[in-house]
């Protein structure tokens, strides 16, 4: 029975281990790293800084995953004082509008179809005033 035991411990910690937690691929240096539930993990610190604040908004989470693997991360806002609109402004000036509404939090995703094994540099703006910044890197 102990040698059971033993034998289902080896086995759980065999499978347990992983060299490369975020996927086969290498983590670019610029990046804020977040996982799938939008904890930061480590990376660039001072990727997805609040660069002018807005009364009553908050970034509750940068991007994440960061790195994503499926050309999609999400990232959240929430405002405690009035309906604001925002948008997401990417490399080649494109832009995606959307609201956050009043005393609640939103979820947006930031997408990168074409954006094959790169790092972008993302834009988000609220009243048409940047408000935060980053790298999300597209694998």
């Amino acid at each position: 029975m102990i040698a059971r035991i033993h034998i289902l411990f080896a086995a759980l910690f065999l499978f347990s281990c992983n060299d490369e937690p975020l996927g086969p691929f290498t983590v670019d240096e610029k990046i804020l790293i977040t996982n799938s539930e939008g904890q930061i993990i480590g990376g660039n610190y001072n990727d997805w800084r609040v660069q002018n604040p807005i009364t009553g908004l908050q970034l509750q989470s940068p991007p994440f995953p960061n790195p994503t693997q499926n050309s999609a991360c999400a990232i959240k806002f929430s405002s405690s004082r009035e309906r604001l609109r925002a948008y997401i402004e990417y490399p080649d000036g494109t832009q995606d509008i959307f609201f956050i509404p009043t005393n609640s939090s939103v979820t947006h995703y930031i997408y990168g179809p074409g954006f094959d094994n790169e790092v972008q540099f993302i834009k988000v703006y609220v009243k048409d005033t940047l408000f935060t910044s980053g790298h999300i890197q597209f694998d």
